[in-house]
């Protein structure tokens, strides 16, 4: 009978001790993960994400995003003329709060725009920018 119990004991050791070390192994995965993980900063500055025009075409919805080492600069433009345009890209001209030049950015829209017509325009950049405080926009003819 003590040989029984004995047995039951050292089974019951060793069980729990092995349930512990696997808990602890499965928490220090996780919080690697969290390390890594980079939460996305989005730049709400009123002069980043404002329309803006430039000839015939209108920059609209403009978002500015930092994330996992990367900027991304996204906005629609939309051909307000009554006639077909060509543009091939036009610089994104970015700067800080003091009016200095962080990055200049190209965004490519490479085709015709018939009238009316919306372009996404999607640009990137291997710098944090999103401290930005204004962007403007020159047409590359």
């Amino acid at each position: 009978m003590k040989k029984i119990l004995l047995i039951l004991i050292c089974m019951l050791t060793l069980i729990s001790v092995g349930c512990g070390c696997n808990k602890k192994e499965e928490k220090k995965v996780e919080e690697k993960t969290k390390k890594t993980k980079e939460e996305a900063i989005v730049n709400y500055e009123k002069d980043v994400a404002k329309d803006q025009e430039m000839e015939a075409f209108k920059m609209t919805n403009t978002s500015l995003t930092y994330e996992n080492g990367m900027s991304k600069l996204r906005t629609e433009a939309t051909n307000t003329s009554n006639e077909t345009q060509f543009l091939k890209s036009f610089d994104i001209i970015v700067k800080d709060k003091y009016g200095q030049l962080m990055i200049t950015m190209i965004g490519y829209i490479g085709e015709e725009v018939p009238a009316g017509e919306t372009r996404i325009v999607t640009s990137y950049a291997d710098i944090d920018i999103s401290n930005a405080a204004s962007i403007e926009y020159k047409i590359n003819r």
